[in-house]
């Protein structure tokens, strides 16, 4: 997994910050179906920061040559037997996976100049799974951990995490493989330099006096960790096969379609469910094309926050925002003497979430009257429009339930809900309740989302 951080500062020097991983590369991989990370197994090299001098002519960006080199020596061709007989279908997998994500990947790095060859290191980072996390933190299909992917242009905090949005963390991962070509002019050495950090791979060719991977590798001292000698060979194979996986006997599809969207840019958050409700979608349907929303809501401080919808739907959307985003938020104000850590366990929620909701540090000292957010998703959401729908006299058909002069909310069923106890508390009718939901019976679920008419906001 890359765990280094680069940042070209102003005097030319480039920190490397490792972090320890939880994956190291060797022959036996496991693949741990459902967990959502592919391990290629288990020791984590140690590493500090280490300043990193580029060398003088390393710092023009020399011409990227359009393949990657594949020397099929016995590293390389032990992994592609592995990946054409035990690991097969493993390998299957990760491309068929990869397959819609190719496109836009290509795209990319052909706008950064870099080779079409790189796209597929995703095989052997995250088997192309977008909520891929590995143990020590590294996130997305190309597992940056979190230092590196912020001086890579990403954004993390407690309501995105944009390393999980494939496009955006390919944009980060083409400006970090083009920084570390620009520095060894190799690309077997950026690649070892993308897993264990540029400025362990200048340190090996230093302490080695060797200016190739290949020949830091054939030597009786180890110069580089033992899961990077692994790493490259591993993605070389891989490499070897996905460019032509059905030569070597592997079933796999045609390039997958991408999602079509519409991009709305929002100046305020605004809540999932609600969304949802105004496009007549899900949420599950909004965020499968938002990954890096980590919330129920969109971030609260990012100014024209791009939201993607259904393609066909960005009006819709456009002309509801324009009306105004309701605040669905909920908010605690501080009382005097209230602290971070009193107001989370009255609230009932973590101190570190209800810091990060508000952007606050650990150690913030709050004011009396500051409007903080809590972090949790509202049971309802705030009335918008006033429900028109026919009304009948006491008796007639439920279907047409009075409902002039009432607000329409969305109740998020949780634990200990039931058809009755939420009907008291919206001062309903279990009967109304569940016509307006559909229900034949009074089984709900916790995550459940429940119309209600009610007069207002209990």
């Amino acid at each position: 997994m890359p765990r280094h951080v680069l940042a070209v500062l102003p005097c030319l020097v480039i920190l490397s910050a490792f972090t320890a991983s939880a994956q190291t590369l060797q022959p036996q991989v496991t693949d741990q179906p459902g967990s959502g990370i592919t391990e290629v197994v288990a020791t984590a090299p140690t590493a500090d920061i280490v300043a990193v001098v580029p060398d003088d002519d390393l710092l023009g960006t020399p011409a990227t040559p359009l393949l990657v080199d594949i020397p099929l020596n016995d590293r390389v061709s032990n992994y592609i037997e592995l990946f054409t007989t035990t690991r097969k279908r493993f390998l299957e997998d990760a491309i068929n996976r990869g397959s819609r994500y190719l496109p836009m990947i290509q795209a990319i790095f052909k706008e950064e100049g870099l080779p079409d060859d790189l796209v597929y290191l995703p095989l052997i980072e995250s088997a192309f799974r977008p909520a891929a996390v590995s143990r020590a933190g590294a996130t997305g299909i190309w597992q940056l951990m979190r230092t590196t992917a912020s001086f890579n242009g990403l954004s993390r905090d407690w309501y995105v995490d944009e390393r999980l949005d494939p496009e955006k963390s390919t944009r980060a991962a083409a400006k970090l493989l083009k920084t570390l070509y620009g520095m060894f002019g190799d690309w077997h050495l950026s690649l070892a330099a993308y897993n264990a950090g540029a400025g362990r791979v200048q340190q090996a060719m230093k302490r080695s006096k060797r200016e190739s991977f290949w020949d830091m590798l054939g030597t009786r001292r180890r110069y580089l960790p033992k899961e990077t000698q692994e790493y490259v060979p591993l993605f070389l194979a891989a490499l070897q096969i996905a460019r032509d996986p059905v030569a070597y006997g592997l079933n796999v599809s045609g390039l997958g379609e991408q999602p079509l969207y519409d991009v709305v840019t929002l100046t305020q958050p605004l809540d999932l469910r609600r969304a949802a409700d105004w496009l007549g979608t899900t949420v599950d349907a909004i965020r499968q094309l938002n990954p890096e929303l980590r919330r129920w809501t969109t971030p609260v401080r990012t100014a024209g926050y791009a939201l993607k919808v259904p393609a066909g739907f960005g009006s819709t959307l456009e002309a509801r925002v324009t009306e105004g985003i309701p605040a669905d938020l909920d908010h605690h104000v501080v009382k005097k003497g209230e602290t971070l850590l009193s107001v989370a366990r009255k609230l009932q929620v973590t101190r570190s979430d209800l810091a990060e909701a508000n952007y606050l540090p650990l150690t913030a000292k709050l004011q009396a009257g500051d409007a903080l957010i809590i972090p949790r998703a509202p049971d309802t959401l705030r009335p918008t429009v006033t429900a028109t729908l026919a009304s009948n006299k006491p008796g007639e058909n439920p279907s047409s339930w009075d409902v002039r002069g009432l607000s329409k909310l969305v109740h998020l069923v949780r634990p200990g809900d039931t058809i009755d106890s939420i009907a008291r508390a919206y001062r309903t009718t279990s009967t109304a309740l569940r016509e307006w939901n559909g229900l034949v019976a009074n089984t709900i679920v916790v995550g459940q989302e429940l119309t209600i008419f009610a007069s207002s906001v209990e």
